[in-house]
Order: structure tokens, then C-alpha cells, then sequence
């Protein structure tokens, strides 16, 4: 069996994730989730994971603006966004402007990329 998107991320049964960019947009491109998995369209206590999804960057960088000051204590953050709209480095870019580091981006499927995100 092939690796889901969810694998990719490292989301993993019973986690807590909060879906920034529409809860049905992420749970989308993250299905088949892990059992037990729930998804948030809010901030919520214990999350495991946060996964941030935008069309363009204008939109990445106002949930940015929203999003990174409530997520130092969650262990996964993953910025995800069309590689035909947003480039990698453009990300980089405005994650860096907020005090933290993106990874290089990891494929997801023929149509986005995702960079994991991490406080500087």
C-alpha cells in the first residue's frame, strides 16, 4: 500500500489537527485519515498537528498572520499550497518573516507540496 498524504505529514491515529483554510479543503487532501483522527476549523487544546492550506500566497500569509503566534507548542505545522500558484521560495520567505523555518517542500500529490514549519 502506498503512503497517504496523511503518512507524509506524520499524522497519525488519534491526532488532534487543526485545519486552517477549511476544514473540508484539508480533510480532503488528507484522506484516508488515521482512525480516530479529529479535525478543527478553530484553534483547540493539545493539537497535534497544524496543517495550513492556501490557494495563493496572499492568502498562506494572512493565515500565517493568524496562526503562528498560537502554534509554538504544536508539534507539527505544515504549510500546504498548489505548486502551480505558490513557489517554495516564496513560502520560505514569508514564514521567515514571522521568526520561523520552512523545510524544503515534500510532494504530496500532482498538485501540492507541503513544507513543515518550525519557530527559528
Amino acid at each position: 500500500m502506498s503512503e497517504t498524504t496523511a503518512d507524509l505529514l506524520g499524522i497519525g491515529e488519534g491526532f488532534r489537527v487543526w485545519a486552517v483554510g477549511g476544514t473540508s479543503a484539508v480533510t480532503s487532501l488528507l484522506r484516508p485519515l488515521p482512525e480516530g483522527v479529529e479535525v478543527f476549523d478553530h484553534d483547540a487544546n493539545d493539537l497535534d498537528a497544524t496543517v495550513l492550506l492556501a490557494d495563493d500566497l496572499d492568502v498562506l500569509a494572512d493565515q500565517l498572520d493568524d496562526a503562528l503566534p498560537r502554534l509554538s507548542t504544536v508539534p507539527l505545522v505544515w504549510a500546504c499550497f498548489p505548486v502551480a500558484t505558490v513557489s517554495p521560495e516564496a513560502v520560505g520567505e514569508a514564514v521567515h518573516d514571522h521568526g520561523w523555518g520552512a523545510t524544503a517542500p515534500l510532494l504530496l500529490d500532482e498538485t501540492h507540496a507541503a513544507m513543515r514549519l518550525a519557530q527559528d
